[in-house]
């Protein structure tokens, strides 16, 4: 990778680990749910860029992945079952909604984007596109 590959390489990283991390206090018009924003690490090997976020309660046919547009938006939902038969003196458990969205650059390889969801923990590897090298080409008579 050449200098100004791993330039632009940090500085489609660094966009991504700059959005913020902090609970939304809007709500999905059709569940009526508050949405979260779920804590989020990014990384960079030299290969690949990594988004590793923290969703807890969230099973995997409730996530949804989606790269489309030079973007990336993850989005699930934890249901809560209501428990017909029981008189409720104090509930915390409720519904919610998890989104988030990340540019993600040109550079990603979104065919071989995969994601793995182990112990509420997603971990989304971004691998980068095969960078073909300049070629010299000879000058015949």
């Amino acid at each position: 990778m050449s200098n100004e590959q791993n330039k632009q390489a940090a500085t489609e990283a660094t966009a991504i680990a700059e959005r913020p991390c902090t609970q939304s206090t809007t709500t999905t018009p059709a569940a009526n749910l508050p949405v979260w924003t779920p804590r989020t690490d990014v990384y960079q090997t030299a290969k690949a860029t990594v988004v590793v976020m923290d969703l807890p309660g969230v099973r995997r046919e409730d996530l949804d992945i989606e790269a489309e547009n030079q973007s990336l938006r993850i989005s699930a939902k934890v249901p809560v079952p209501l428990a017909e038969g029981k008189q409720w003196l104090r509930r915390e458990f409720h519904s919610r909604r998890y989104a988030r969205t990340f540019r993600i650059g040109n550079r990603v390889d979104t065919e071989k984007m995969n994601a793995r969801l182990v112990d509420g923990v997603l971990t989304v590897n971004m691998p980068y596109k095969t960078q073909t090298m300049a070629q010299k080409i000879a000058i015949t008579d």
